[in-house]
């Protein structure tokens, strides 16, 4: 089973997060915490690693924990995207070369308007 992390843990460890901040970020979905058969939240690695961006963001440009939540959003739907790239950019490198050369053909038309 992988790291979890208690809410002492990630307060001990992490500059700048309070008991308080911490449901204010669980509040703005920044993090969601697992629950444990004694009814006590937990945290993954990926929470902690939130946290501490969510926290480093908070000081450096000064967001509040709704700001937060909006801006991990977006770093979230950015991974995805990401991932949905790579995907396809692999499956379009399986591809035979002339298939490749037509495609990157029509990306040039759809996104620069250019014919090459």
């Amino acid at each position: 089973m992988s790291r979890v992390y208690s809410i002492e843990e990630l307060v001990a460890a992490i500059p700048g997060l309070t008991v308080a901040r911490l449901r204010r970020l669980e509040a703005s979905e920044v993090v969601r915490p697992m629950i444990t058969d004694d009814a006590a939240p937990a945290y993954r690695a990926v929470d902690r690693a939130r946290l501490e961006l969510a926290c480093h963001l908070g000081e450096v440009f000064d967001l509040n924990e709704d700001a937060l939540g909006l801006v991990m959003d977006l770093v979230d739907r950015m991974h995805g995207l990401h991932a949905e790239l790579d995907a396809l950019l692999r499956a379009v490198a399986e591809q035979p070369e002339a298939v490749r050369r037509e495609l990157g053909a029509a990306f040039l038309r759809h996104r620069w308007g250019r014919v090459e």
